[in-house]
Order: C-alpha cells, then structure tokens, then sequence
C-alpha cells in the first residue's frame, strides 16, 4: 500500500469513526517499537489537517537491562525530532508481577495504563493513543476464543474507551502495511528481543498458530477475523441494549449493596438472554469480567433451591430467595457476640440495644419495642448473630420453630439473616429483635418484674 493510501485510510478513519478532532489533546504512547512509530508520524501528518496537540509518553520496564534504556533514550530523540514534550515512567515490572501474582504481561499492561491514565489527567489531556493494529485485533480475538470469553471476547479489542479516552487509530491497519509504510518513509524503529520469544502465549500465537492457519485455511485471515469483529461489536451492543431494557423490568428492589430480581420473569427469558443479563448486572455491580463458566453457574442458581448462590469472584454472591434472585455485594458476614448487663445500652456497628426496668408493659405496633417477664431470665445474657441449628417459640405459638425457617416465613432475605441480633439468655432465644418475641417470656398476670427491650437498626 503506498504511503498516500495508508494516510488516506488513516485520515478517513479518523473522521468516519470520530477517534481524534480539532482541539483534542492526545497522549501519543510510544514503545519505540515499528507500530507506535509509525502512529506518531501519521499523527504527526494528520496534525497538519487536523488541529491537536501530542506529548509523546514512554514506558521503562527495565525488563531487558541496556536494550530498555537504549529504548527510552530512542523515544526521546523522536519526541524531539517531532518537537514535542516527552514524559517517561520508570517501572519494577517484576517486582509488581511477584506481587500481584501476575504474569509480566499482565503486569506491564496496568503499569502502562495506569501511567498513560494518571498522565492523561495530570496534563489535562483528553485522549490517549496507542499503536494496536489489525494483526494484534486477530491474535486477540483467537486467544478469546480458546478462553471462551463469549460475545465481547471475539469483539476483540474495542477501537475506543470513552470512558479512559483511549482510543486506537492504527486498528484498521494491518501490520504488513505499517512495515511497508514504514519502508518506504525510512522511519527508524527499535526491534523488542522479546517479540520473537514463543514462550508467551501471545508470541506462539503469532508466530506458530496464525501464520499456519493463513496458509492452511484461509490466506486474509486478519482481515476475516477483523471483520468478524466489527460484527460481534455490533451484535455486543445490541444485546448490551436489550440486557439493560430487561434488567430493568426484572429489578425488583436496588440499593448500593444489593439488586432484587423477579426469578420468574428471569427464567421466563432465553436461556442466552439470562446469561447475557447476569452478564450486564454482574459488570454494574463489581466491575469484573467473567467467564462464561462462571455466568452458567449463576444462572443454574435460578433453578436450584432457596438458600442456593453462586459468586462471579470477590464478595459479590447471587442467591435464590424464594421467587427471587438477589445479588448482593458485602463482606462475609461476621459472627458477633456481645455480653448483655441490664439497664444499660449496646451501640453496634448496625444497631443499638438498651433495656430499662418498666412498671407496666405499653404494648404497640411498634416492632422494635418488646416488654419480657425479666424474672425467666438466666445468668447469662447475650445478643448474637444466628447459628445453623436455633430454634425458639415464637410468641402465640406452642411448638418450637427453626430460625431458618422462620426467616422464610417472615422473609428476610437470606444475605441479611447474619445480621438479625438475637436476644439470649442461656443462649435460648428471647427475642429475634425487631421481628419476634419467644413465648416462654411474656409478661403474664403472674410477672412481678418487667423489662423493657428496645432495638434500633442503624441503616434501616
């Protein structure tokens, strides 16, 4: 492709896809490597039709001792060349990959990312370019494949992120045609010894997998598989639309720590649309990306039993309650136990407790006031959490009744029973606070010493 058609093409999509416009102040990351050299030139031509500022950012991993610094030191004199600010960072990259128990890719990528980010803001800059072309889109839609990372993993990588600014000029270009351009407009680069190595994935893949593929199977497979990405990026935000438009009229209850869903309305779905729902919900609630496996799991708990749940990773679980599904984001819930004395108040991270002597019980609607005959009390008074196996007599009731089921009856959602206090004395149930008084306690015509109980929930 001659030099005219490549910036042609880079000009063009430029405007059609709106990546960069007049007044833009781009972040331009340069490697020193053959695909960010060439994004900074093309850049710097097209500045020429198209009003921008650049600075030039590089980043040091210090991974290949002499070769990295002399890359540093070539990126410099290019921005200079190019008459334009150079930032550089230095990075431990082994370092944070030991850490974070990372592999030296995935650590040197976020140390990038984040530094292009940080530099973004600090500049007041509102782009960031960076050199991906249409041979990486390929290797990367192939390494999603054999991940299974369904509908957005064979999108490939996305041409822009509106939300970091980032945005990918080169991704039409193939890297046949940045060689070539790069040819015939003598431009100088270094070559990363590393990019020959076949002992990360990514390498063999390019080196090994792609080019026996083109020549087995299809001769443009970049440009099928690229095409095929244009395609499953629309498929991806049609049925980002459609997950959206359901998930609103499956949300029954949302607060910042939980989502209510009808289960009935979500099992009446296609069985894709359920995963591509759970999908949605799952990135809005906790921002992670997760496998298909993992989204199969969850949508099984619809179908499983009440007290079911599958977690997407960190402390985000999704539960069956009954006829809904709840998920919900809090830490593992905490078993508590506080020492009770008479007369004096309890304050809680999530309530407050006091009990006062009374005269004569004052019996209202109001759940969180209960009266006890204080002479059936034991020695040993306490408010904890519930335990598998508690049992108690509800008030009005003869026979003894399991916590758990009686959580059910009343309700309460399964990721909030960890947090009802109980009442106890001798760790027999008084009270399950603010829900329900044990019949063994009530003040009757024969108590001579009554004790009032008050319970308020912080958060409620």
């Amino acid at each position: 492709m001659p030099k005219e058609t490549l910036l042609h093409h880079f000009l063009r999509n430029l405007h059609r896809r709106k990546l960069l416009e007049n007044g833009d102040n781009i972040i331009v990351a340069v490697s020193g490597g053959i695909d960010s050299v060439v994004l900074l030139h093309l850049l710097h031509l097209a500045s020429k039709e198209l009003s921008f500022q650049m600075a030039v950012a590089h980043v040091n991993h210090n991974l290949r001792g002499q070769e990295s610094g002399e890359d540093e030191s070539f990126v410099r004199t290019l921005a200079e060349r190019y008459r334009l600010t150079f930032h550089a960072h230095h990075a431990e990259t082994l370092l944070l990959a030991a850490e974070t128990k990372k592999s030296i890719q995935e650590a040197a990528r976020e140390i990038r990312y984040n530094y292009f980010s940080e530099l973004r803001r600090s500049l007041g800059f509102n782009k960031i370019a960076v050199a991906h072309n249409a041979n990486d889109n390929a290797e990367t839609i192939l390494f999603n494949v054999m991940r299974g990372t369904g509908v957005k993993g064979l999108a490939g990588i996305p041409e822009t992120r509106p939300d970091s600014g980032i945005v990918r000029p080169l991704l039409f270009a193939t890297r046949e045609q940045i060689v070539q351009f790069a040819n015939e407009e003598r431009l100088d680069y270094r070559e990363d010894s590393s990019n020959k190595k076949t002992d990360y994935s990514r390498n063999y893949l390019r080196h090994n997998i792609v080019p026996l593929l083109s020549e087995s199977i299809n001769s443009n497979l970049i440009e099928t598989l690229n095409r095929n990405a244009e395609i499953f990026t629309l498929l991806g935000s049609y049925l980002n639309e459609q997950a959206q438009t359901l998930a609103k009229s499956l949300i029954k209850e949302s607060t910042p720590s939980h989502m209510i869903l009808d289960r009935e309305l979500f099992v009446s779905q296609s069985g894709f649309m359920q995963y591509f729902i759970l999908y949605y919900l799952t990135k809005e609630v906790t921002s992670l990306e997760v496998s298909f496996d993992t989204i199969k799991e969850m949508a099984a708990v619809s179908h499983a039993e009440t007290g079911a749940w599958s977690s997407p990773g960190g402390q985000t679980r999704l539960y069956r309650d009954r006829n809904h599904l709840v998920l919900a984001t809090q830490p593992e819930p905490e078993q508590f136990q506080l020492p009770v004395s008479l007369y004096n108040e309890i304050q809680y991270d999530s309530f407050v407790f006091t009990t006062r002597q009374a005269k004569t019980p004052e019996f209202t609607n109001n759940r969180y006031v209960e009266y006890i005959d204080s002479g059936r009390l034991g020695n040993s008074l306490s408010l904890r959490s519930w335990k598998q196996g508690d049992w108690f007599i509800p008030l009005g009731m003869a026979e003894k009744k399991k916590l758990s089921d009686f959580f059910i009856e009343q309700k309460v959602p399964l990721f909030q029973k960890h947090s009802v206090p109980l009442f106890t004395s001798n760790d027999s149930i008084v009270w399950v606070c603010g829900k329900r008084l044990d019949e063994r306690y009530k003040v009757t015509p024969s108590t001579t010493s009554i004790l009032k109980l008050e319970y308020h929930p912080v958060h409620e």
